[in-house]
């Protein structure tokens, strides 16, 4: 006599095991059908992410970089381990992780690159820019980068305040005020840079904002918030203020070394990879209405402006010293959005500007080098 249960249960088992055997087949079959679309030659090194994070990684653009791929392509990923290599097509992409914190950045992989992304938290206002190659200049020169961390936002006027105050300390002045404008060369600080000392033999002419040789600080911020940018800075100034940030920083345990970004890496992270024109994208919009708004912007205003990595305000507010020398006599200033020439709000374009330059239109941010302990 038949044993229908056992029968009917044995069906279904293997109806199962069919199914399972089916879809693995499916799965390989895509996997090959996909390694034949989009060859992987490039390779992603995931580092630092949390375990569990979910990534999801998205072509945007294929081999020749001006195309977006011809159907779309996702690979969707869990991590499991502090460290792990993912074998990619070459292309332009975007990552997104959901964190903690949730982030979403933009690489360029050409074939036979591999390229880092680190995941783990960032220095207080501060964003990593990961290494690999971008877009660069209004040409579309393909540039390279290491990564590199850089401030969200440009140095605020409270910031600045902070640091003079600092001066003043270290000239045994009040150190409730800021330092004041010198009517004759100081003695150096510790934070004035070589090239300030090769400039002015003579003496420190102090760091603090002034136009004409007057004091400028009160026309700052007319409004106190001490969330603007602060202006009226020179080349040397910057310098300074790096160096007294790595100071701090040392001694408050965080191995952290200011310094300005170089032209590439300020372009790298005011732009993304992918050559857009404007930190926002492609299309100018209606710039000087926003720059023009009320008098200066506050540093951590717009956001629908923010560059890829999430800046604010590379090209909706001051032009900033980088590091870099045009010349023996002039350093490069990028982000020139005080003009009424579009081309020249391109993030691409630069000017060369004597290191002794105050302008009320001129900032700076910083780069901050991890230091080993």
């Amino acid at each position: 006599m038949l044993n229908t249960p056992r029968i009917v249960w044995t069906l279904l088992a293997a109806a199962v095991v069919f199914l399972v055997i089916e879809e693995r087949a499916r799965r390989r079959l895509h996997e090959d059908v996909e390694h034949l679309r989009h060859p992987p030659t490039a390779t992603l090194v995931l580092e630092g992410h949390p375990p569990g994070t979910a990534i999801t990684l998205t072509l945007k653009r294929e081999l020749d970089l001006f195309q977006p791929p011809r159907e779309p392509w996702k690979k969707k990923i869990t991590v499991g381990e502090t460290r792990r290599r993912i074998a990619l097509p070459a292309g332009l992409y975007e990552a997104h992780a959901d964190g903690p914190p949730a982030r979403t950045t933009p690489f360029l992989l050409r074939s036979g690159d591999e390229i880092r992304w680190r995941g783990d938290l960032e220095p207080d206002g501060l964003v990593r820019i990961p290494e690999g190659p971008f877009l660069a200049e209004i040409s579309w020169r393909l540039a390279r980068t290491e990564s590199f961390l850089i401030g969200r936002t440009e140095v605020s006027v409270a910031e600045y305040e902070t640091f003079l105050k600092a001066l003043s300390a270290a000239r045994g002045l009040d150190p409730t005020k800021p330092e004041p404008v010198f009517e004759s060369p100081q003695p150096f600080t510790p934070f004035c840079c070589e090239a300030e000392r090769k400039a002015h033999p003579e003496g420190c002419l102090g760091h603090r904002p002034r136009e004409a040789g007057r004091d400028a600080w009160g026309r700052l911020d007319a409004k106190g918030s001490g969330r603007v940018a602060v202006r009226l800075v020179n080349w040397y100034d910057a310098r300074a203020y790096c160096a007294w940030a790595t100071d701090r920083a040392k001694k408050a345990g965080h191995p952290l070394h200011y310094r300005l970004p170089t032209e590439l890496e300020w372009q790298k992270a005011a732009r993304g990879v992918d050559g857009r024109p404007y930190p926002w994208g492609f299309e100018p919009g209606d710039v000087q209405h926003r720059v023009f708004e009320g008098g200066f912007l506050a540093v951590d205003s717009h956001p629908e402006l923010r560059s890829p990595y999430g800046l604010f305000h590379c090209a909706s507010s001051v032009a900033e010293w980088t590091a870099d020398a045009q010349g023996p006599l002039r350093r490069r200033v990028m982000g020139t959005t005080w003009d009424l020439h579009t081309d020249r709000i391109h993030v691409g374009f630069g000017l060369g500007e004597r290191p002794d330059l105050r302008s009320i239109y001129l900032g700076f941010r910083v780069v901050a080098d991890e230091e080993t302990r």
